[in-house]
């Protein structure tokens, strides 16, 4: 951690000194190949499980690669995320659905969208405030993602069916937008 003043800052401290730059997003998920992370999180491989379900039905996403973080309270790696991102053209991460998880989960996006991969982070309405605190820390105060209904954790099928069924099109549009 960096310490500011008698603060301790949990973004860290970038390579390169600079802001995070967004990744220019694509022209559309049709035969696009994403890399998932799945952060840990209890019913987070069920639910973007069904995000890439939908997305590959209704979006023609053409292949996934998934990976599962080992702490859900610490950013990636960046071996972990490097070979994520090697093949894949977009990037999705979650679910955020506590304070250190959103927070890690929108480093994670950031990191892949300066490593020149289009991403995006989902996170629960409840810790909107927190992931976007992070961001702006890290020097990109309106960096965009997909807000969904709190809690997801304890849901059943139905229930994650219908939140990623509100996710998706707020990550398509988020990956394909122009930044």
């Amino acid at each position: 951690m960096l310490q500011t003043g008698s603060f301790l800052s949990p973004t860290g401290t970038k390579a390169s000194g600079g802001t995070v730059t967004v990744a220019p997003r694509v022209a559309s998920l049709q035969g696009a190949t994403a890399a998932i992370l799945d952060n840990g999180k209890r019913n987070g491989d069920r639910f973007l499980a069904v995000v890439t379900r939908l997305l590959t039905e209704e979006y023609g996403l053409a292949g996934v690669t998934v990976a599962r973080k080992a702490d859900l309270s610490k950013p990636a790696g960046p071996d972990l995320l490097s070979g994520l991102l090697a093949s894949a053209d977009v990037f999705i991460t979650g679910i955020g659905d506590c304070g250190s998880c959103s927070a890690c989960s929108v480093i994670d996006a950031m990191t892949a969208d300066e490593m020149g991969v289009p991403a995006v982070a989902v996170c629960t309405d409840q810790f909107q405030v927190g992931g976007s605190a992070v961001a702006r820390l890290r020097g990109l105060p309106d960096y965009q993602f997909a807000v969904v209904q709190h809690p997801v954790g304890i849901l059943d099928e139905a229930g994650l069916e219908n939140r990623a069924k509100s996710a998706v099109p707020q990550i398509v549009s988020i990956l394909t937008a122009a930044v």
